[in-house]
Formats: C-alpha cells, structure tokens, sequence
C-alpha cells in the first residue's frame, strides 16, 4: 500500500532532530523503495530519525534528503507493536512590538493629449518599503487594455511606458503594490483622441492643415 501521512506521527523534537513513528502494513522493503516517503518530504528534515513498525520487523530509519530514507537498523524481526508514554512541560512567552510606516502610492499627471498607438511614459511616487509596483490601463468597463506592466521602486519613483489604447473616453490608469494589490492609485478618467488639427490664416480666411478653406 502507498504510504499514509496519517500514520507517520512526530515523537520528540531536540538536539538538532526529530524522532518519527510510522506504522504500516508494507514490509520494510517496501518502506525502503526510493519516493516512497516522497509526500512527506515538507516535514521529514535530512538527520530526522523514523521508528518503522512495517509487517516484517521494527527498524530505526534514518532520513536523508528529499525525504528519502536509509536502510537503517533492524531492532527486531518481529512488528511487536511499541506502546509510548509521554510526559511534557512547556513554558513560553510573546513579546510584540509595533512600528507604524507610511505606505502609499500617488501616480503623475497624465499628458493632455493622448493619441491612439502611442508610447505614454507614465511614473509614480512611493512612499514605504514597496519593491516594484503594477501599471494597467483599464477601460470604462475595469476591463485590462494595455499592460500590466512592472517597474521596480528605484528612490521613491517607478516609471513605465505603456502603449496607448485605440481611440475612445472613460480610459483610467491603476498603479499597485506587486506585494499587496490592496496598495494603489487611480487616475482620473481620460481619453484618447486623434491628433488636433492646425489651422492657418490665410488674408480673411482659416485653412485647414490639407490647405481648404474653413467656412464657417
């Protein structure tokens, strides 16, 4: 049978290692077959010691890395079972201390103009122990447009360039914590439009940038 967490119980914890029992109906061969303790090799440390009581004989098992195990020492070539009497004290105490630090983040202006297509350098101020930070560009929907993209905190500031989204109104900016998303900041609602038109004098009249006359 394969092995079974519930069967394998901590002992005693000292001196560098820990003591394990283990019971189960496989003989020690099997115990012995590399991975077999392969699900518990988040809790077995290498020098860990474990008691097999297996269907063929009693052993002390030592643990090596990866939770994989040694053949160890037969105790006996029977599988008596081991009846344990424990007794423990223990004492402790919980000292805590509390430090309060600022934490925020405040995104730069956006330029007025912002054309469809177009590289938009963005920056942001942080303030606290933020190592990287997140900048999206969202619809009116909340839904992700451009991005994410993550800029390390270097002095307090973050920058990125993002690609402008198509043509359209309610865009918005977020900028967040990579560590904690409940950090961030929201700009105000902007727009991406196409690029305003220029236009001349003429003696009496205003052209257009194609040179036609504005009527009005």
């Amino acid at each position: 049978m394969p092995f079974e967490s519930t069967r394998l119980l901590a002992l005693i914890e000292g001196g560098g290692f820990q003591l394990w029992y283990y019971e189960t109906s496989d003989s020690r061969a099997t115990v012995l077959l590399p991975g077999y303790f392969s699900a518990a090799a988040n809790i077995l440390s290498s020098g860990d010691i474990i008691i097999l009581r297996a269907s063929d004989s009693m052993a002390f098992l030592p643990v090596r890395s990866g939770g994989s195990v040694g053949s160890g020492l037969i105790l006996d070539s029977s599988s008596a079972r081991l009846d344990f009497v424990c007794t423990a004290s223990a004492s402790f105490a919980v000292t805590t201390s509390v430090v309060t630090a600022v934490r925020s983040l405040r995104l730069d202006a956006l330029p007025l103009y912002i054309l469809p297509g177009t590289t938009l350098s963005v920056a942001a101020t942080v303030a606290g122990d933020s190592q990287s930070v997140r900048f999206t560009i969202l619809d009116s929907a909340q839904a992700t447009v451009t991005g994410p993209v993550t800029s390390s905190v270097v002095a307090g500031r973050a920058t990125a360039q993002l690609l402008s989204p198509k043509i359209g109104t309610g865009y918005t900016l977020r900028v967040e914590d990579v560590a904690d998303s409940s950090l961030f900041d929201v700009s105000p609602s902007f727009s991406v439009t196409s690029r305003p038109g220029v236009m001349t004098e003429n003696s009496a009249a205003l052209l257009t940038e194609s040179r036609n006359r504005l009527v009005l």
